[in-house]
């Protein structure tokens, strides 16, 4: 039965990320909103699984949600962050399907009305929409207005200022949090 249910998950989940016809953003909300359904759904039984993870937790059929799960994601986020790097990418894809289960987890153990699981997916959809946007803008900057040279001696002053190895990645970063414009 949780087989089943996460080879539908997982088609559904990766048929939304990988809809090239819709822009990506729409795809972000779409995904949010059939996966916080999902969870809503599948809670009255997520109880008597509870009881027998250990067997499926790390069987066969979990293992290969997970990399296809991953798989989809990594796509996803080499589409919408193309000028990121591939940490930026992976870390920006595990923060979000973290994000995505843990609140999908709590937010489904209360029973929810149809117009409660929308008002919530679209407010969690706003969030993760602003978050891949702004890094969008803010990796693209990196990649075309610094030039290489350039950031790395940035990067080096930060790190012998702060007194440990910086990242072009906080870059950005360090100068909201001084409050100098980017």
């Amino acid at each position: 039965m949780q087989s089943n249910e996460w080879r539908q998950t997982s088609d559904l989940l990766r048929s939304i990320l990988a809809g090239a016809t819709k822009p990506p953003m729409v795809r972000v909300r779409m995904l949010v909103y059939a996966f916080l359904l999902s969870e809503c759904e599948e809670a009255p039984i997520r109880g008597a699984l509870h009881d027998a993870a250990p067997l499926y937790r790390d069987g066969p059929e979990a293992i290969e949600f997970r990399a296809a799960s991953a798989d989809s994601v990594e796509d996803f986020m080499r589409e919408v962050l193309p000028d990121a790097t591939e940490e930026t990418r992976l870390r920006t894809g595990d923060l979000i399907k973290t994000t995505l289960s843990e609140v999908g987890g709590s937010f489904s153990s209360t029973p929810r009305t149809e117009a409660e699981i929308a008002g919530y997916a679209d407010a969690l959809a706003d969030m993760f929409c602003a978050y891949l946007e702004r890094l969008a803008k803010r990796e693209t900057r990196l990649c075309s207005d610094l030039a290489l040279p350039e950031a790395a001696a940035a990067s080096a002053a930060f790190a012998a200022v702060r007194g440990s190895s910086w990242s072009l990645q906080n870059l950005s970063y360090v100068h909201r949090s001084m409050g100098e414009p980017e």
